[in-house]
């Protein structure tokens, strides 16, 4: 763990982008470190110097999903949906094993975006690779298929998300 990153787990946000940004002046090509600092931009709510940040993480390593996983929230942050669906994208496509995170979150900006049928068909998903952990998914989805005018459909997805096989 970097200085930078002790800095970050105590709270230190400023102290840790300071670390972390002369820890890349002394190795700009450290996909983790622009990583972790995208992380404590995060913290401070700068999205767009985090969205940056995680660009030039990518530019070093284009295959790592956890980098595309955090440029994507912070985009939806910043109410940039169609950007954050691209990146849960690439997290579904680079990363098979855990793609159920990339459908929720992708689900999540849909939703946010309006685009319902969209939302559903990716929840779904996630209920389908993960339906112990999918409390959450069935949640968003309820709220879906409500604002789809779909209540019956809702209000099964809302009482399966409090279910005890559910979490």
């Amino acid at each position: 763990m970097t200085r930078g990153e002790i800095k970050m787990s105590t709270g230190d946000e400023t102290g840790a982008i300071t670390d972390l940004q002369r820890a890349l002046t002394l190795d700009p090509k450290n996909a983790e470190t622009y990583n972790s600092l995208g992380d404590a931009q995060i913290d401070k709510k700068d999205y767009n110097g985090a969205v940056a940040t995680y660009s030039r993480a990518l530019a070093v390593d284009t295959k790592n999903p956890d980098i595309y996983y955090s440029r994507a929230w912070a985009r939806k942050e910043k109410g940039d949906f169609d950007g954050a669906i691209a990146d849960f994208s690439q997290v579904i496509a680079l990363d098979p094993p855990n793609t159920s995170r990339g459908y929720m979150g992708r689900g999540g900006a849909e939703f946010a975006k309006h685009d319902f049928d969209g939302a559903i068909a990716d929840l779904t998903k996630v209920i389908e690779l993960d339906p112990k952990s999918a409390a959450g998914a069935y949640g968003l989805r309820g709220n879906a298929k409500q604002s789809k005018g779909d209540l019956n459909g809702a209000k099964a997805d809302w009482a399966a998300s409090t279910r005890d096989n559910v979490h």
